[in-house]
């Protein structure tokens, strides 16, 4: 479980794993089938009067048969007294050979005295519990109350203590009960902080890790159900209130509030990552709770997104769950947080991409779609903002021309960034989808100035070096035109590379593997100017420019769209002595000129003319997408690109590293410690840049935040000299 014992071992570590403590729940569970076993029970409100009189009438029942055989017993005993003065042989016949007739009553004397304790202790309680609902006496004050009388030591937990209580829980929904528990699970979070970072006097104590484990999943699996009965609501017009509108909430709340502050310090403590999957999944069923408690929220909301982010994936998804759970239940001010939450985590996660993070960060942008999903209205302001701030960091770039400038600019985080704003409207601005409806029009004002961003993030520094990060920019803008069906004037930005040093001069022989160009912002040193990098460039801009075309090779204008193209490629071909790149180039040009005469013959046919627009846009839309050449050759490149990228995943997880859960403090080194290092420690071929200012005040001033300059530092004094003599060659 990951929490310091009181022998201070790690709890959860020393020998036992997950599977123990699976069995550990599953034996606490016993006498319940489900997790809602405790909650379903208590849908109405029930009258407390109703069931104290109930209760008083039930425990004179029980206690008149036990009265009655005490008198009995007392006069079977007052008999035996009276033999021994009538006939004493034969009472001294049986005190020899029958001395347990003689002692009848003793052991029922004893287990009397036990039962009357009970009583008087479950009467002492239950007086305290009716004083607790009348308002006479609050729960911090008979928390206080225990307090005191345990300052003379720690009452020690044991299992048939839980099982009391749990009984008590999912029968009678007891508060008493409750607060017992909670104050348990707060011993046992206390048990794994040290003594300089808490100072409170506990109720109870966990002798063993199973005593702890037993009592932590009481705690979280069952109080939700006891907060359920007491602070139920009502749905009013299809809203659902929060519990903090129930009228039982004063005297629930302070229960409320000590049960999710020890669930934050519990998060901060939990190494095993079975555990913390359970411990986040019962917080995502308490999230109605966290909700009316703002400050736990905001807690819960930073702790959760870490683990969002840092874990395996299993976990990863119960983290958006809550996430998103703790949005639905209170979607103002929450969502909002959520939102600008799940953004700074994805912002922070993506300065590092390389083959073992590709696909986390592809989660998580999925996540953030659906968290958009949830209010639309409130993702066009957060992409308004967000987007202004990417602008913003492109003109400083623009305007200054600065080397710190261009690293603002140029590395994975803004890449990311506007990878996942293109994910966002590609998804909500799909032509025909069922998202569209719900807020295309809302996001749509949007396609505008994030194609204007992309367009400007390639054309910034027109280096050879840097041409894998306009392939980027490209794959980013044809997403665009595919899903959206807009128009964007993307070949050119294509076409400008073929008159580029970089493909007119004469590469050089290389044994160097193929750049893979998808994890790649920035062309090493050494791919400069080979047949290598050569290669891969024209492979790469034809098939950026094959995906372009297909996006509009069953409209009525294509051929027309395709004749600057095929006049490129034929220059191209004249000039180019790369047989291998002409063999790439001419199976483009071969299908783009079959697809043009495909759409000439179909057109031929037509009775309309340009300006009937409706016409003009059902052109085609009843034949078979796989009739077009050009639509068939796209569709094997996909297939074929597909495959790569899952081998190249099939990689990754293979070489993975083992993930290590790693608790709040452990976080917090690392991340303090990680801040230092700078990027000595990235990938030679994965530019780690400090990163734009996320920030997304209203303030149109530029405000950039002084960072390492380590971090900051993407290429070296000799990659700058040799950028300089190729930007005067070109």
């Amino acid at each position: 479980m990951g929490f310091g014992g009181a022998d201070g071992e790690e709890l959860g570590s020393g020998g036992e794993d997950s599977d123990d403590d699976a069995d550990d729940i599953a034996s606490l569970d016993g006498a319940v089938s489900d997790d809602d076993g405790g909650s379903e029970g208590g849908a109405d409100i029930i009258d407390d009067s109703a069931d104290d009189a109930d209760d008083d009438d039930a425990a004179d029942a029980n206690r008149a048969p036990k009265t009655r055989l005490r008198s009995e017993i007392a006069e079977h005993k007052a008999q035996l007294e009276a033999l021994k003065d009538k006939d004493p042989v034969f009472y001294n016949f049986l005190l020899e050979n029958d001395g347990d007739l003689l002692g009848f009553g003793n052991e029922d004397d004893d287990e009397d005295e036990d039962e009357d304790e009970e009583e008087e202790e479950a009467v002492a309680d239950k007086d305290d519990l009716h004083k607790i609902m009348k308002g006479e006496k609050t729960l911090e004050e008979d928390e206080e109350e225990e307090e005191e009388d345990a300052a003379n030591g720690p009452i020690e937990l044991t299992n048939k203590m839980l099982s009391t209580w749990k009984t008590a829980l999912i029968e009678q929904h007891s508060l008493r009960s409750a607060k017992k528990v909670v104050l348990a699970f707060r011993a046992v979070v206390s048990q794994g902080e040290t003594e300089s970072e808490t100072a409170e006097v506990q109720t109870y104590v966990a002798g063993n890790e199973k005593l702890a484990n037993n009592a932590t999943v009481l705690a979280l699996k069952y109080l939700g159900g006891v907060f359920d009965h007491h602070l139920p609501v009502k749905v009013n017009k299809g809203k659902t209130p929060l519990p903090s509108s129930a009228p039982k909430w004063k005297i629930v709340a302070p229960l409320v509030k000590s049960l999710l502050t020890n669930i934050l310090r519990f998060l901060d403590q939990v190494s095993d990552e079975g555990m913390l999957r359970f411990v986040i999944r019962e917080s995502e069923k308490l999230a109605v709770y966290f909700a009316c408690v703002p400050k736990s929220s905001k807690d819960l909301l930073k702790v959760i997104c870490v683990f969002w982010t840092s874990t395996t994936a299993e976990t990863r998804i119960t983290a958006f769950l809550t996430i998103r759970r703790l949005a639905i239940a209170c979607p103002s001010p929450y969502l909002e947080n959520a939102i600008k939450g799940a953004y700074q985590t994805y912002s922070a996660a993506s300065r590092t991409t390389n083959l073992h993070t590709w696909s986390s960060i592809g989660f998580m942008a999925n996540c953030f779609v659906e968290l958009i999903g949830l209010d639309v209205a409130a993702g066009y302001r957060f992409g308004f903002v967000y987007l202004r701030t990417l602008a913003n960091g492109l003109r400083n770039a623009i305007t200054t021309k600065s080397k710190e400038s261009f690293k603002q600019v140029y590395n994975w985080q803004y890449i990311n960034a506007l990878r996942l704003w293109t994910r966002v409207l590609t998804h909500f601005c799909e032509a025909g989808s069922t998202a569209e409806s719900a807020g295309g029009k809302t996001l749509r004002p949007l396609l505008y100035p994030l194609t204007q961003v992309i367009l400007g993030v390639a054309r910034l520094k027109p280096s050879a070096k840097y041409l894998p990060l306009r392939f980027q920019c490209c794959r980013l803008l044809i997403d665009l035109c595919k899903k959206t069906k807009i128009f964007i004037p993307l070949a050119s930005n294509l076409f400008e590379l073929f008159d580029t040093a970089e493909l007119r001069s004469h590469a050089k022989p290389s044994t160097l593997k193929p750049l893979n160009f998808v994890l790649t912002l920035k062309s090493p040193a050494q791919y400069l100017g080979t047949r290598t990098y050569q290669t891969g460039v024209v492979e790469e801009v034809v098939g950026l420019l094959m995906e372009y075309y297909d996006c509009y090779s069953l409209t009525i204008g294509f051929p027309e769209l395709v004749v600057p193209a095929v006049v490129q490629f034929r220059r191209w071909i004249k000039k180019s002595k790369n047989v291998t790149a002409n063999k790439v180039v001419g199976s483009l040009l071969e299908s783009l000129e079959q697809n043009a005469k495909f759409i000439e013959g179909k057109r031929s046919a037509v009775d309309f003319a340009p300006k009937d627009e409706g016409k003009v846009a059902a052109f085609l839309k009843d034949v078979v997408e796989t009739s077009a050449p050009l639509r068939r050759h796209a569709i094997a490149k996909r297939k074929l690109r597909e495959q790569q990228l899952a081998e190249m995943q099939k990689e990754a997880d293979r070489t993975a590293p083992a993930v290590t859960v790693l608790n709040g403090k452990d976080m917090a080194k690392k991340k303090k410690a990680g801040g230092n290092k700078g990027s000595k420690d990235s990938d030679s071929e994965d530019e780690v840049g400090g990163g734009f200012d996320m920030d997304d005040g209203d303030d149109d001033d530029e405000s950039e935040e002084d960072e390492d300059e380590d971090e900051l530092e993407m290429e070296d004094e000799d990659e700058d000299e040799e950028e300089e003599e190729m930007e005067e060659d070109d």
